[in-house]
């Protein structure tokens, strides 16, 4: 379900925001002069999803809070 989530919206549908998600989204969506909390949240996931990609293995897992031999063990 994860691999299609994006491709199975139809045109026009969207993903509900959490609510705990929204004072967050309101500040990028002010400081990015962007028109509504939808731009915010797709602007958001790119700059974490390019961060993300950037990090060392290492960096990744100990913001996510796993131990370091985690990939080591194949987890």
């Amino acid at each position: 379900m994860k691999a299609n989530f994006y491709t199975s919206l139809s045109p026009g549908q969207t993903v509900p925001t959490a609510p705990e998600n929204m004072p967050f989204l309101e500040k990028v969506r002010v400081a990015g002069e962007l028109e509504d909390i939808s731009d915010a949240r797709e602007s958001a996931e790119a700059v974490f999803r390019t961060v993300r990609e950037l990090m060392p293995l290492e960096a990744s897992d100990r913001v996510a809070g796993l131990p370091a031999e985690s990939n080591a063990a194949g987890g």
